[in-house]
């Protein structure tokens, strides 16, 4: 199971996995500012489907604000293109060893998505 908190409007998950009895759901003040996040790495896998060709991208997004902040845009705080003729598929973010959410692309026009996902800051080892 997933477990949702809603804190300043922004949606924070966690796993309810069948071994625990509480949850603790972590949330952060929010930000809408861009430079909150840098992609880290980029990933484009490439497989042929048929006579089709599945392409998928995987990015790495760290968030290392100081004070700890979710940078989180209602509107769409990550935004991709999709090429022309191109079919959108599953999208889907999630923490790092966490659960992927399944996200709800918004349609920006002219080949152009978003997703509206709360980027929460790195946790301090």
């Amino acid at each position: 199971m997933l477990i949702r908190a809603v804190y300043r409007g922004v949606n924070y998950h966690e796993p309810a996995t069948p071994d625990k009895t509480t949850v603790d759901v972590e949330v952060f003040e929010p930000t809408d500012k861009p430079s909150a996040i840098a992609i880290t790495v980029r990933a484009i896998i490439v497989q042929p489907n048929g006579s089709d060709l599945s392409v998928t991208e995987e990015y790495n997004v760290a968030n290392k604000t100081q004070p700890p902040l979710a940078y989180y845009r209602a509107d769409g705080d990550f935004v991709f293109t999709l090429p022309a003729g191109a079919e959108l598929g599953n999208v889907s973010a999630g923490a790092s060893g966490g659960m992927p959410v399944v996200q709800s692309p918004v349609d920006n026009g002219k080949n152009s998505r978003s997703i509206a996902y709360a980027f929460r800051p790195v946790k301090a080892r």
